[in-house]
């Protein structure tokens, strides 16, 4: 078992760490119920509303690993997801989840105030099972990134990976800059949102990839700022609330926890930001 020590320094050196057993067979299979429940009720089911996922957002395993890392107050970023999804190399690059994703710019780069919102992304099925694995590019959440060689094989393979007559140099560029990580059924993969990263792997068989997705935050502006870009600045997330029947009971469990984050009010401007509401 990684010890809090060693998954602070992977997470804080390369981006990110893994926990391993985040959830048992139990706890697999009672959240594969709601998979299942979205899948056939999608226009009426939102994972907030979904008790099964408010014990999971406070999970020991998780919260300690978190607090060790990032400093002991520790936000629910509210933004929780369930995704079923098949895999395929030649359809996406790498990416980013922060809100200033152009390396060194905006505040996300501050190098005097580091970057602590992290993305946490549980499996229910193993890379065997899906013949998936989650490729990141180590050391690309720091500000030096920019001018490594590697910056510019990723850029290359941005341009070029949905073009079948370049598929063996997206290969090779995914190989020499990508570290894949295998994981099993029930591990949490945790990598701060300013991480270059990607689903790798192309789906044989009829075993999708299922994953659960939840952002934390530590203090500071860093949260703030992601706040801000997820309900202002993405226009999917207007009203990402208000279908939730659950939603004041879902926030006291939040307030109960200390995990909760004030939605704001007004629109900030953010140097850099990724925004696709006007």
């Amino acid at each position: 078992m990684e010890t809090l020590d060693y998954q602070k320094k992977k997470l804080l050196e390369n981006g990110y760490c893994i926990i391993r057993n985040f959830l048992d067979t139990k706890e697999i299979q009672d959240f594969d119920l709601s998979f299942s429940e979205k899948k056939n009720n999608e226009e009426n089911y939102f994972e907030s509303d979904d008790e099964k996922f408010w014990k999971y957002l406070t999970k020991n395993k998780l919260m300690e690993t978190l607090k060790y890392s990032l400093g002991k107050k520790i936000y629910f970023m509210h933004d929780l997801s369930i995704t079923e999804s098949r895999i395929d190399d030649n359809k996406i690059s790498w990416h980013r989840d922060s809100p200033c994703r152009a390396t060194g710019i905006g505040p996300d780069w501050d190098v005097s105030f580091p970057y602590n919102v992290v993305s946490t992304i549980t499996y229910l099925c193993s890379s065997k099972e899906t013949n998936s694995h989650l490729n990141v590019i180590k050391g690309s959440h720091k500000s030096k990134y920019k001018f490594t060689i590697s910056n510019i094989l990723r850029f290359i393979h941005r341009k070029i990976h949905q073009i079948k007559l370049f598929n063996i140099f997206t290969v090779i560029i995914r190989n020499i800059i990508g570290t894949k990580i295998i994981y099993n059924d029930g591990d949490c993969v945790v990598f701060l949102a300013n991480l270059y990263h990607m689903g790798n792997g192309v789906t044989l068989n009829e075993k999708n990839r299922k994953v659960i997705l939840a952002r934390y935050g530590g203090e500071g502006k860093h949260s703030e700022n992601y706040i801000n870009y997820t309900f202002k600045h993405r226009i999917e997330n207007v009203n990402k609330y208000k279908s939730c029947k659950k939603k004041e009971h879902f926030f006291n469990h939040l307030i109960k926890n200390n995990i909760f984050f004030p939605i704001p009010e007004k629109k900030k401007d953010i140097q850099g930001v990724y925004s696709n509401l006007k």
